[in-house]
């Protein structure tokens, strides 16, 4: 009995729930439009930086940092976004985290290489592409190229760019479209609850990876607050 409720112990010290237990930022700007403020996180992007997980979320004023991503500690940055980081991507480059999240969707790329203190720097380089950097991603390959993936809209499609490392991840040429939603073939990603709703559904969240030397762009759709929200991804 002792020996299968240590092994019950065991595998409970190991599960992660949905949502994780943090202390999630009140939304407080929303008061204008409902006059309720709430918690609430979205949008989160966790990378590994010398071992330790680093997470960044939405309109929160700071982020996260963990060794196992289970307990997490949240960090009050030196240097911070005013309004709290909006979508936020992040990569690691040449010993230092790359951050974009600015809510403007315009601005540079950030850099630290001690993020438990938090001495965000800047180059004031920004990045200003038309209509605005939406939901982005930064993805390093392996041959230390960067690129950033980005869009949220019923209109565009996902987009990306190459940034230039040498020369303050300014791009590198155009941005190229890549796909756009499909849902005359891909049925899940109609727009409305049930999928029932004629209006263009929302592309939106790229999110790169590669495994085995193959890519893998994931995105989602048909919008975040339909009961049919779901991640697609092309290779």
């Amino acid at each position: 009995m002792f020996t299968m409720l240590s092994g019950t112990a065991i595998a409970q010290d190991k599960t992660y729930c949905n949502p994780v237990d943090i202390d999630y930022s009140y939304m407080s700007h929303y008061r204008a439009k409902t006059d309720v403020s709430y918690r609430s996180g979205a949008d989160p992007a966790v990378i590994n930086y010398k071992g330790r997980y680093y997470m960044f979320v939405t309109r929160s004023h700071g982020y996260w940092s963990s060794d196992d991503m289970r307990n997490w500690k949240f960090i009050s940055p030196q240097n911070w976004y005013f309004g709290g980081c909006n979508a936020p991507a992040a990569a690691v480059k040449d010993g230092k985290i790359i951050l974009y999240g600015d809510p403007s969707g315009r601005g540079p790329i950030l850099e630290t290489d001690n993020p438990e203190l938090g001495n965000w720097q800047t180059n004031y380089a920004v990045l200003n592409p038309k209509g605005g950097i939406q939901d982005p991603d930064l993805f390093v390959d392996d041959d230390g190229r960067v690129y950033l993936y980005e869009e949220s809209s019923n209109k565009w499609p996902i987009r990306a760019v190459e940034l230039d490392p040498d020369n303050y991840y300014v791009p590198i040429g155009e941005q190229k479209d890549l796909f756009n939603l499909d849902p005359e073939n891909h049925g899940w990603e109609r727009f409305g609850q049930d999928h029932d709703s004629a209006l263009a559904p929302y592309i939106e969240g790229p999110w790169m990876v590669k495994h085995n030397d193959t890519y893998y762009l994931e995105y989602g759709a048909p919008r975040t607050q339909w009961n049919v929200y779901a991640d697609g991804v092309y290779q």
